[in-house]
């Protein structure tokens, strides 16, 4: 099976290399080369340019805040759900929306990080 043909649509998540290796023996090896290369094939269904351009005026910076602006830029053709969509949007080192390994680059922190350099502060003089 093409790889280009099991990440049309979807992103590089386990699940979907996992289906791509079956039973393979070399999982570890496989795995990463896997999404070595979808990481670097991948198209987002949107921009980071829109996404980052929504920060200035955000809410806050939090996850969620973050994943309904990213929900919010998904066309509806698009069939990813919004932390497949984070990670095509991400540079190519940040692999999964959040999972807890240290080993791995989460989206999640990437986009909650970026949003807190572009922020605009409500009140900018805290003297009374």
């Amino acid at each position: 099976m093409a790889v280009d043909a099991t990440l049309e649509g979807t992103g590089c998540t386990r699940n979907g290399v996992l289906m791509q290796l079956g039973g393979s023996e070399d999982f570890s090896l496989a795995y990463a080369n896997l999404r070595t290369t979808c990481r670097s094939t991948i198209e987002p269904c949107s921009q980071a340019e829109d996404l980052e351009a929504t920060f200035p005026d955000i809410v806050n910076c939090g996850q969620n805040t973050i994943k309904q602006s990213i929900i919010g830029l998904i066309p509806d053709e698009c069939t990813r759900g919004f932390d497949t969509e984070a990670v095509a949007l991400a540079p190519d080192e940040y692999t999964v929306w959040k999972d807890g390994n240290e080993a791995t680059s989460d989206a999640r922190d990437y986009w909650m990080d970026t949003c807190e350099s572009a922020i605009t502060p409500c009140i900018t003089d805290f003297a009374a």
